[in-house]
């Protein structure tokens, strides 16, 4: 049977739960490269929620991911984009890229984002759906969409 994926807009009650996602997810790289400071990363991740630029990915009711995309003058930028573990390698992640690059081609901006240099397969994802590596940073990578 084919699991039923939906969207929604994230509203300002899913930033416990979004946090608790982000945590799961990325606390192993952010481990890595700088330490997991705990009231740091929930100040941090405060500090950027912004419901008008998340969709939540749910499964049923329950949210197993999120896009966060911000609108600069001439791009998208995926701040981040998370799925729970065991929701990858479904498909999922490439349905939620498309979506924003066909919302960026609607408006004719660019995509770009980053992704840590440790996180080899978020790279090869990346790669696959056409961004290239435009510049770095000391702990990521800066990439964007070919157009």
């Amino acid at each position: 049977m084919e699991v039923e994926y939906s969207f929604r807009p994230a509203n300002l009650k899913d930033q416990v739960q979004l946090f608790e996602l982000y945590r799961s997810v990325m606390s192993g790289y952010i481990e890595q490269i700088w330490g997991w400071d705990s009231q740091w990363q929930k100040d941090d991740f405060s500090g950027h929620f912004d419901p008008d630029q998340i969709t939540v990915v749910l499964r049923e009711s329950q949210a197993i991911g999120y896009v966060q995309v911000e609108k600069h003058s001439y791009e998208l930028y995926i701040r981040m984009l998370l799925l729970a573990l065991e929701h990858r390698k479904k498909g999922l992640g490439a349905n939620v890229l498309k979506r924003v690059i066909s919302a960026a081609s609607k408006q004719h901006l660019g995509v770009k984002l980053q992704v840590f240099k440790i996180n080899a397969p978020a790279r090869r994802f990346y790669e696959r759906h056409g961004f290239t590596v435009v510049g770095e940073t000391p702990a990521s990578l800066e990439m964007a969409l070919d157009a």
